[in-house]
């Protein structure tokens, strides 16, 4: 029986196993990789999450080089001079208050834009939370809260906004995502967030197949981005909804040792 098994192997199994990862190394180098855009061109690039953080910094850059943003965010408004960028820069910039959880609110923002016959060459899903703690002890509220925005925000933005894209230019879906995505982990008091990124992740891997389905050059390309920790408003508020326990938790005595750790990462970073 062993004898059979491992002669199917080789003969069959094997040879399927090698063409599986040569097929994944040309769809890393494919896909994963797109051709870089010319920085001397103009692009009209939308980013969520635009109001803080890393979505704020992005903004910044993408109008420090000369290209038009669209600016997504909860928040009424944005303080582009909080950025910050210079003043010449604010006839770039176009900002829509939008909650992105909510499919019928980036329904009708998408459907505004295309009335006023804006056209995207790059969308960047960067809205992101986090809400910590012990999963026992967690309001399931709290995370819903971040699956909504984490996930089926950037489908719903990629769902209304696609239709939007200028495919002629070869256009690209890039999104935010987390060292904790890429690698599949998680830790401690901060799950959410890590199955958040790597949902995120199993998405961008499908949207890139269903893309490669249709069978059109011009389809646009699906690029992921994992950044490390980063000291943004993001980051603090996760540490400190992280371990900052209650009094009656049963997980009080690991959590006050965690936030030991994490206001020294903060006060060193």
């Amino acid at each position: 029986m062993l004898e059979t098994f491992t002669l199917v192997f080789i003969n069959l199994l094997l040879p399927l196993s090698i063409l599986y990862v040569v097929l994944s190394w040309l769809q890393f180098l494919c896909f994963e990789h797109p051709p870089p855009m010319d920085d001397n061109v103009q692009r009209i690039v939308l980013v969520t999450g635009a109001a803080s953080g890393i979505g704020r910094e992005i903004v910044r850059e993408l109008l420090s080089r000369g290209d038009v943003v669209v600016g997504l965010d909860l928040h009424p408004t944005l303080d582009l001079a909080a950025a910050p960028v210079a003043a010449s820069s604010a006839a770039r910039f176009t900002y829509f208050q939008c909650d992105i959880t909510n499919a019928d609110t980036v329904k009708r923002c998408a459907e505004r834009m295309k009335r006023e016959n804006i056209k995207l060459d790059v969308i960047v899903n960067c809205a992101g939370i986090n809400r910590g703690g012990p999963l026992l002890e967690m309001n399931p509220k709290d995370m819903s809260s971040v699956l909504g925005v984490n996930v089926l925000g950037a489908a719903n933005v990629t769902r209304y906004f696609y239709s939007l894209l200028f495919l002629e230019n070869g256009p690209k879906l890039v999104y935010i995502s987390s060292e904790v995505g890429w690698s599949r982990t998680t830790s401690a008091f901060n799950v959410p967030y890590s199955m958040s990124k790597i949902c995120l992740e199993s998405y961008c891997v499908g949207l890139r197949q269903e893309l490669s389905t249709i069978g059109d050059d011009l389809s646009p390309f699906v690029v992921v981005v994992n950044p490390g920790a980063m000291n943004t408003p993001l980051l603090a508020a996760s540490l400190r909804s992280g371990f900052e326990p209650k009094e009656n938790s049963r997980f009080h005595a690991a959590m006050m040792k965690g936030g030991i750790v994490a206001k020294d990462y903060m006060e060193r970073h």
